[in-house]
């Protein structure tokens, strides 16, 4: 097929948008097919309530610890509240969470870190839910999502009462072992 000079313009003008349909398509859906798998579990903390834990987890030399939290006088004199901490494995595979118990989860051989060994780490939802009027996707402000690799999917964690991620996060560490 031939195209005439003076219908150049209007080739062009008409093949640009789905050129960058295409574009914009490869760019969001072509990651997600070269990206690796995720491999590991981890463990996570989540509260019954809004108020301060009555116990805060670390990991020290790959195994979980347990700190009994204090707080000062005058917080019981601010209808002060404690929060029940549980512990949960995330399982990859499955999307699922299992609560925990402290002995169960002090046998597992656990890293700490943001980032887990193959380079995922979770993340919280934005709140924006999309353009306004123009375009809403709904807040996922409230959802969690494990992202890396150019790649996020949401995961199926257990929030309990509380509705608040902590902001120093609840991933407590990856199961290596």
């Amino acid at each position: 097929m031939k195209i005439d000079k003076k219908h150049l313009p209007l080739v062009i003008g008409l093949s640009l948008p789905v050129l960058m349909t295409l574009f914009i398509s490869g760019s969001i859906y072509l990651p997600k097919l070269f990206a690796p798998e995720p491999k590991f579990d981890f463990i996570y903390s989540a509260s019954d309530n809004h108020g301060w834990p009555d116990v805060r987890f670390t990991v020290e030399n790959g195994t979980l610890r347990k700190m009994e939290q204090t707080y000062p006088e005058q917080a019981a004199q601010k209808d002060f509240k404690t929060a029940t901490v549980v512990l949960y494995r995330y399982h990859i595979k499955t999307n699922q969470s299992e609560r925990l118990s402290f002995e169960a989860a002090q046998k597992l051989k656990l890293v700490s870190g943001e980032k887990s060994p193959d380079n995922f780490e979770v993340v919280r939802g934005d709140s924006d839910g999309g353009l306004g009027l123009l375009y809403s996707r709904g807040s996922s402000f409230g959802d969690f999502f494990l992202k890396g690799h150019g790649t996020a999917r949401k995961l199926n964690l257990e929030k309990r009462g509380s509705f608040y991620w902590n902001p120093d996060g609840n991933v407590i560490g990856w199961i290596v072992g």
